[in-house]
């Protein structure tokens, strides 16, 4: 008998320290074993038995309800010994697991075990994928930086074959208006080009001798090449968002 309450103690302190059912108290433990018991789960009762059997308990309400988990789990009639600590049975009934009882308990530790290392797995696959995502991300935000350099370039670029245009106009108007003046005496033409109001009609319009067609290629060049950066840029930002969306899902 002695041997056999040795056996039983010492599988309460294996499954104790394996199953992180208790640590969260053996109040909640007694509560799963009766909560089994209503469930029809022998298997789990018997395992939960064996974990509280020989713990120190506190408060009269506690260790009623694990006498009625002892019940459910060996029979008989259980109570809490204050001197031993620990669980006895008052019929005298033999507290050693059967080989199909600890066959069950040992078949719910590895269970138990089980999905512990599922979690784990699972848990290291989400962390390497957000390490990844995390690192798609940043290629594409790298890129989006260098798209917007790219942008500023052509933007740069048709700023300053507008001020050339712009300058060889205002310069067109001053040759003219000089040559104009200068003939000012012998040509109607003269009072024209002269005319404030001509003036600002050639700086807004171009010179009537303004080849804006010379520069019609490269400004043409320029903007389609503008706006097509400004697309790409529209679509590496929406998978920059796709993959944002994932990670939040994810964490």
């Amino acid at each position: 008998m002695q041997k056999n309450l040795v056996k039983t103690i010492s599988i309460a302190f294996v499954l104790t320290l394996s199953n992180p059912a208790l640590a969260s108290g053996y109040k909640d433990s007694i509560e799963q074993c009766l909560a089994a018991h209503q469930a029809g789960d022998k298997g789990k009762v018997q395992l939960i038995a064996s974990e509280i059997a020989s713990l120190k308990m506190y408060g009269d309400q506690t260790r009623i309800d694990a006498a009625k988990c002892m019940t459910h789990a060996y029979g008989g009639e259980w109570v809490y010994d204050h001197s031993a600590k620990a669980m006895v049975n008052n019929d005298g009934v033999s507290t050693e697991l059967t080989d199909e009882q600890e066959k069950e308990i040992e078949n719910a530790k590895t269970e138990r075990q089980k999905q512990i290392a599922d979690f784990w797995a699972k848990r290291q696959k989400r962390r390497e994928k957000l390490v990844q995502l995390k690192k798609d991300q940043t290629i594409l935000k790298n890129r989006i930086a260098r798209i917007n350099i790219d942008i500023n370039k052509q933007s740069n670029d048709l700023s300053e074959i507008d001020k050339r245009l712009q300058k060889f106009n205002l310069m067109l108007i001053l040759e003219e208006t000089h040559s104009s003046c200068s003939n000012l005496y012998l040509k109607n033409k003269e009072a024209a080009i002269i005319n404030p109001t001509c003036v600002e009609a050639f700086k807004k319009l171009g010179h009537p001798l303004l080849d804006t067609d010379k520069y019609a290629p490269l400004t043409d060049q320029a903007n389609k090449e503008r706006n097509r950066l400004i697309v790409l840029k529209y679509n590496v930002q929406a998978q920059i968002d796709d993959i944002q969306k994932e990670i939040n899902s994810i964490e």
